[in-house]
């Protein structure tokens, strides 16, 4: 089983529940238009939202969401308004997928190949269940060039602390730089990838005072706290003090979050 160095506590839950596939999917989404019956393999997909939302773009198809913890998918399952073309159930892309070769039009990832040590066995796996003529789409962030202004002592050493515990896991953090890599490790020609970038942005009043409440929570208890401290990267008082940063920097005028993701689209032939 994976060490996911997010865990999924409320707060961790909460912050993947905003994404959608306006934010999260603009890469890949416009080559839904022509297939509204494709079948779609949701992997790591969390609380599911950016899961149900891919089933409204294919209302003839089927989506599947795959997380490998249960509670996730507990909580996906149990989301209001689920559309009818929208399951989930356990599985773990760091082992091997419950379903045959060829068995999807379309493989989607946000944000899992950051968190796995393996990523390139996971990227083979998702094309062993892509058909011809289909496509896997991943999408993740590249820690290198996260952006938070205006910046305090905490708020740094938060980010740098956060780099060493994806690293201590034996994964990438700058992961969005070397998807088009690793997909040609996995099997992928080069000249059938498409590669392209795109923020996590947050900015306005609004938007930046729901993100602080949000990471103020996230990054003050739960696994983070836990694997901070076990791994001795800060003390107690470290970690509670990034509570009180996260909430000033949200009352900042101009304030700004960013972290650019790098996204592929590869084709099976």
């Amino acid at each position: 089983m994976p060490d996911y160095t997010q865990g999924h506590t409320s707060e961790v839950m909460a912050a993947h529940q905003i994404r959608s596939t306006s934010d999260s999917c603009g890469y890949f989404t416009p080559l839904l238009t022509s297939r509204p019956a494709a079948h779609i393999l949701d992997v790591g997909c969390g609380p599911g939202s950016i899961t149900a939302d891919l089933a409204t773009h294919v209302p003839e198809g089927q989506v599947i969401g795959v997380d490998f913890a249960e509670e996730a998918i507990q909580k996906a399952s149990s989301q209001p308004s689920l559309p009818a073309n929208c399951t989930f159930q356990v599985a773990n892309v760091d082992d091997r997928l419950p379903f045959p070769d060829n068995s999807f039009d379309v493989i989607h990832a946000h944000q899992v190949l950051v968190h796995l040590s393996n990523p390139v066995h996971a990227l083979a796996e998702m094309r062993r269940v892509c058909r011809p003529g289909g496509f896997v789409a991943s999408r993740d962030g590249d820690w290198d060039t996260f952006t938070i202004f205006p910046e305090s002592p905490s708020l740094k050493q938060y980010r740098d602390i956060h780099g060493t515990i994806v690293r201590s896991s034996g994964a990438d953090p700058n992961a969005g730089r070397r998807l088009r890599y690793w997909a040609v490790q996995a099997g992928f020609s080069d000249d059938r990838i498409t590669y392209s970038a795109s923020p996590v942005l947050f900015t306005g009043p609004e938007k930046v005072r729901y993100w602080s409440t949000v990471q103020a929570e996230r990054y003050t208890k739960g696994t983070f706290k836990e694997q901070v401290l076990s791994k001795g990267l800060a003390t107690e008082e470290d970690v509670a003090a990034f509570g009180p940063a996260w909430l000033e920097w949200g009352k900042q005028p101009g304030a700004v979050y960013h972290i650019s993701c790098g996204e592929v689209v590869c084709w099976k032939d």
